[in-house]
């Protein structure tokens, strides 16, 4: 059983996405190009800084079982282990310093003594990852715009009166991580009422009713210039995300030209602004539907088409 001290139970394995970020080589990470080398001393001091503005990112990943989290990676122990809790706990050695490197470091890592949120550098790039289960991409932006804040004030030798970042240090852990609870949701005044659904115990593109009319099931892609589709998007003062959204309507309906049926698409969004959590870096991640219909297409502008992921 874990003896360290719990900062935060992620819940049953079953129903986390630690494992996910434990053992799939992709994480949250972002990277800001400065305009100078990286001084690897003020930023230490800069990420120090930002650990004690945000003192739950010096936390580790622990279980039930104790330190012992390689037992998950043998896929016959993790079955048996469903009920099995991973926590975030007080780390027990290690440091958690920036690390001069060509490649990002992977969080969790021997490097940064298991910590779930690390910073590496390497030339004028300063990158920053994290567990997802942890932080959600506001949480993220929120610690990384502290450090990036701090480190430039250190440069600089000066700090605005009122900073665009949050700089408090010591705060009680409730003040800066919230996370989205049952009690939470059951506590709001609020009517749940989504717009598209699938059937019961539907099993997505493994649906056998989901089958093509000659059973086989298809998926496809796009190949998109990423500066070019972030212009489109700026131009049409669309959300990146319902861009995508309509330009797949588009390319289904252009390749499907006798397809009459409306497509529902599933988008990821933010629910902080409706759950009150706006100055929580906690994971609070939820998913909407919409839809569009051929007409819907056919009749409107990319910009309008895009309108249906702010609708939902």
């Amino acid at each position: 059983m874990e003896t360290r001290r719990i900062l935060y139970d992620f819940g049953p394995i079953l129903e986390n996405f630690v494992g996910m970020d434990m053992f799939n080589p992709i994480n949250l990470r972002g990277t800001a190009v400065l305009d100078h080398v990286v001084d690897g001393r003020l930023l230490k001091q800069a990420w120090d800084r930002t650990k004690r503005v945000y003192p739950i990112i010096e936390g580790v990943i622990g279980s039930t079982q104790g330190a012992h989290l390689e037992l998950y990676g043998d896929p016959e122990f993790r079955e048996g282990h469903q009920g099995d809790h991973f926590y975030l706990v007080e780390p027990e050695g290690g440091t958690n310093d920036p690390i001069e490197s060509v490649r990002p470091i992977k969080p969790g890592c021997d490097l940064v003594g298991g910590r779930v949120v690390c910073v590496s550098y390497h030339d004028n790039e300063v990158s920053m990852s994290a567990y997802h289960a942890l932080v959600d991409g506001y949480g993220f932006n929120k610690i990384m715009g502290t450090m990036l804040y701090a480190y430039l004030a250190l440069r600089m030798g000066h700090e605005d009166a009122r900073p665009i970042v949050e700089l408090r240090e010591e705060r009680p852990q409730g003040a800066y991580y919230v996370e989205k609870t049952p009690e939470l949701l059951r506590s709001l005044d609020y009517a749940p009422v989504p717009r598209f659904t699938l059937p019961d115990d539907c099993r997505g593109f493994w649906d056998d009713d989901m089958r093509n009319d000659d059973s086989h099931i298809y998926s496809g892609g796009m190949e998109i210039d990423a500066a070019g589709f972030m212009g489109l998007c700026k131009a049409h003062g669309a959300n990146p995300s319902s861009m995508l959204g309509a330009l797949c309507a588009r390319a289904v309906y252009a390749l499907n030209p006798d397809e009459t049926c409306g497509l529902a698409f599933e988008f990821t969004i933010s629910e902080k602004p409706v759950l009150g959590l706006t100055d929580s870096i906690a994971d609070a991640i939820g998913v909407a539907y919409a839809g569009v219909t051929r007409e819907d297409v056919e009749r409107g502008s990319l910009a309008e088409i895009a309108q249906m992921h702010s609708d939902v």
